[in-house]
């Protein structure tokens, strides 16, 4: 498998130069299955009905606001809570950011037939390949959860971009004195 991140869009104009660059998407997380993939219209019938900040996160940020030597976090998460449904449920959500140094892309998979000879004396022989397109990009994205709001300690998704800032530091070159 192989994964193609073109810094343009996929499709080609009509006089045949490159398209533009590669459109942004608004992504949510939600805590149900819905048996369909692709794009929809989310815009349109998924709306956000308002949004709080708990009383702790207000405590926490005015004490942050006045230390100006605090570094922002790799990817924030933020302390506003929103409120949606779905499906006749309360959702809780959060909005989080990708993590400083890394870019979210929305890929599709596609199916290439290609010629492969393991060896030079051997014939080629047409083989069924599959090449992960970006169609989209983002920045950041919702997540939401049932009867309480998503915790940065406690959600798998916001748990991940934890690991991702790990890989990035285990993997950095280091220096021997």
């Amino acid at each position: 498998m192989s994964i193609v991140i073109p810094t343009k869009a996929p499709q080609l104009k009509d006089d045949g130069t490159a398209g533009s660059p590669l459109p942004s998407a608004r992504l949510h997380q939600m805590p149900c299955w819905i048996n369909y993939n692709g794009p929809a219209e989310v815009d349109q019938f998924f709306q956000i009905q308002g949004k709080y900040v708990p009383a702790y996160a207000a405590e926490s940020s005015a004490e942050e606001d006045q230390s100006l030597t605090k570094e922002p976090p790799a990817y924030p998460v933020s302390k506003s809570i929103y409120l949606s449904g779905f499906r006749g449920r309360l959702l809780q959500g959060r909005r989080s950011s990708v993590p400083k140094g890394f870019q979210g892309y929305v890929l599709t998979a596609r199916q290439v037939d290609q010629l492969y000879a393991p060896h030079p004396d051997v014939p080629p022989q047409p083989i069924e390949r599959t090449v992960l397109m970006a169609t989209r990009k983002f920045g950041g994205f919702m997540v939401w959860d049932h009867d309480h709001p998503p915790h940065p300690a406690g959600d798998t998704t916001l748990k991940a971009m934890d690991w991702l800032m790990v890989a990035s530091l285990i993997h950095k070159p280091t220096s021997v004195p």
